[in-house]
């Protein structure tokens, strides 16, 4: 029988960690605890952030809209058909955005583009809620409408 050399097997053990593709990443995850009307309660999500986008199992997403200290809100961006008690949910670490320029202005969004409704004929002004976090006062975004 041939005689085990240690300096051999650690450098063949060295060379393989050398050459081995080691990747890792970490998901948060939680499970969905009831389903309704369009919204999903979910345990788990302890670091989710309001406004952040998720997906479930089902491939469908949604966006956390309510924090609560032992579950988050969950609106969901389709039929709640597809999503079912116990099923995982994934956060993505993206907070949900639409880019906004000319082209939004005089226009009310209630879906993904194209899906919007002009206004222009009435003289009005709707820009989405999520951009009047980026204007500090009312004169800034008073005077970003003209």
């Amino acid at each position: 029988m041939q005689k085990i050399k240690p300096a051999e097997v650690s450098a063949l053990l060295k060379k393989q960690l050398e050459t081995a593709d080691i990747q890792s990443s970490f998901d948060e995850v939680g499970t969905v605890l009831e389903v309704g009307d369009g919204i999903a309660r979910v345990y788990g999500l302890t670091n989710a952030e309001y406004g952040e986008l998720v997906s479930f199992d089902s491939g469908l997403q949604g966006m956390v809209l309510n924090l609560e200290e032992d579950h988050v809100g969950i609106v969901l961006f389709g039929p709640s058909k597809g999503v079912k008690e116990g099923d995982t949910v994934k956060r993505t670490n993206q907070i949900a955005s639409i880019k906004v320029g000319e082209g939004i202005l005089g226009r009310a969004v209630s879906d993904p583009p194209p899906f919007t409704f002009d206004f222009k004929e009435t003289g009005r002004s709707f820009i989405p809620l999520a951009t009047l976090s980026s204007f500090t006062t009312f004169a800034d975004l008073s005077n970003s409408l003209e």
